[in-house]
């Protein structure tokens, strides 16, 4: 193989653009060996492959090419192992990041493919459900929307950030009487809470227990009318209910983009009689 190699040549070495060989010669990290005074033409030497060889390493490694440059110019064995030594923290803290960010997806995936095939019926479910600790906000909703942008308080109330996007995080509370009332909040379970507290903010329990199941919309019927209609039948069946009801958005408004297709899971907790 000779031993003058043009700027094309040379980046099919490595089947690389002759424009990332351009880039690094402005960036003054690899410049051609050679340039002919008379045509202007820039030649590179074979023996400058292992410099590129090293730069596009380097590259693959996530390093920026000022940070090459200046270890090119003054590399030995201890500067070497330095760099790799940071390399490999950085890129090890990556991959934990990344795992966690894998889990989170794989995670969402079941969770959204679980529940995009639910529509809702008339059919229930009665399911033995573990305690959960959830946050709860305080304030009264108002058509089921808070006055207050209730989302972002309870969050805040968190150590660690809860991922909202295709997550069933959030719900509702709805206490059951002469008038329906509804309280927002965020479920706890695997977050730590901070402990500063929100005046509107409260933790609390929702017991374990027996629960019938069932999933609405709002666009099927008014939920004052379809809690109603669901109780009595609950109480035909020989269920009656016990404390506050529990709505779970199973498929909410961060995947859907509209209040009419949310997906509740209603909870109603049930003793028999």
């Amino acid at each position: 193989m000779k031993e003058k190699m043009t700027v094309g040549e040379f980046a099919k070495l490595k089947n690389i653009s002759q424009e990332t060989l351009r880039h690094y010669d402005r960036m003054g990290v690899l410049k051609p060996q050679w340039t002919d005074e008379m045509t202007g033409y820039r030649y590179y030497s074979i023996f400058q492959y292992e410099t590129l060889s090293t730069i596009l390493e380097l590259r693959d490694l996530g390093m920026p090419l000022k940070e090459i440059k200046e270890f090119l110019e003054k590399r030995d064995v201890d500067r070497t192992l330095l760099l790799l030594e940071e390399r490999y923290q950085q890129l090890s803290l990556e991959i934990q990041r990344l795992s966690v960010i894998e889990k989170r997806i794989a995670h969402k995936l079941a969770h959204l493919k679980k529940y995009s095939a639910v529509k809702p019926s008339q059919e229930y479910e009665v399911k033995a459900l573990p305690e959960r600790q959830i946050l709860l906000w305080k304030q009264e909703l108002k058509n089921g929307i808070p006055e207050e942008y209730g989302f972002a308080e309870l969050e805040g109330q968190l150590k660690q950030f809860a991922p909202i996007f295709a997550e069933n995080r959030y719900g509702i509370r709805v206490s059951l009487g002469d008038t329906i009332r509804e309280y927002m909040f965020l479920f706890l379970d695997g977050y730590e809470k901070m402990e500063e507290q929100q005046s509107e903010t409260i933790v609390n329990i929702i017991k374990e227990g027996k629960y019938a199941c069932i999933f609405w919309k709002y666009e099927t019927q008014e939920l004052e009318t379809f809690l109603d209609e669901f109780i009595c039948r609950l109480m035909e069946d020989g269920r009656k209910p016990d404390e506050d009801v529990v709505m779970i958005a199973q498929v909410d408004l961060s995947v859907v983009g509209d209040v009419d297709q949310i997906l509740y899971e209603i909870q109603v907790p049930i003793k028999q009689y």
